[in-house]
């Protein structure tokens, strides 16, 4: 592995360290093998993955948990179609990327936002993440996968601030909250 690929996968664990550090549960998530991501990628019509993004789906590819809650994001959830909905979506649109057929798409929202790598980006250890808005605009949104997985990371002093206030109201802290959070870090 070259000293720049190596970098990419090293700070994607760090980011992950970090998080459960912060009092996060990283056993609330599941990572895909590197078989179930080759076929993953394979399944999209991607030869190649970045190394950044390899890293990312083994820590989180299978099971997301909230890494970017209520998205499908990985492995099991996007697929060959979901990649034939982000083309359609960008079909409408003017299209920025150089190899637009290549895309490989890492998770979608509501079925109509995508994140997205350039298909002409593949062979990079840590390339742009895109996003695809359905009938809005396809954009650059992150420089980096290391960029695009510290943003969709689950922010643990916002849930303590949230659950301060859900306990200062005399509310009950969400039961999923135990299963993704040491609550004795969060109160």
């Amino acid at each position: 592995m070259s000293a720049q690929r190596h970098q990419a996968a090293d700070t994607i664990r760090h980011i992950f360290d970090r998080t459960a550090e912060e009092g996060w549960k990283p056993e609330s998530v599941t990572g895909a093998s590197d078989t179930e991501i080759d076929a993953w990628a394979a399944g999209q019509g991607a030869s190649r993955i970045p190394e950044a993004l390899r890293e990312a789906m083994r820590l989180i590819g299978k099971q997301h948990g909230y890494w970017q809650p209520a998205t499908s994001l990985g492995a099991r959830a996007i697929t060959e179609q979901t990649k034939r909905h982000a083309l359609a979506a960008l079909s409408q649109l003017t299209d920025p990327f150089l190899d637009s057929s290549g895309i490989l798409v890492i998770a979608e929202h509501q079925a109509y936002k995508y994140q997205v790598i350039d298909g002409s980006d593949l062979g990079e250890a840590d390339p742009a993440v895109w996003r695809i808005v359905e009938q809005e605009s396809a954009e650059k949104r992150w420089n980096t996968v290391t960029e695009w997985f510290e943003s969709i990371r689950p922010r643990v002093a916002d849930y303590r601030a949230r659950a301060d206030l859900r306990l200062r109201r005399g509310k009950p802290l969400p039961a999923s909250w135990s299963e993704n959070f040491q609550i004795d870090r969060l109160t």
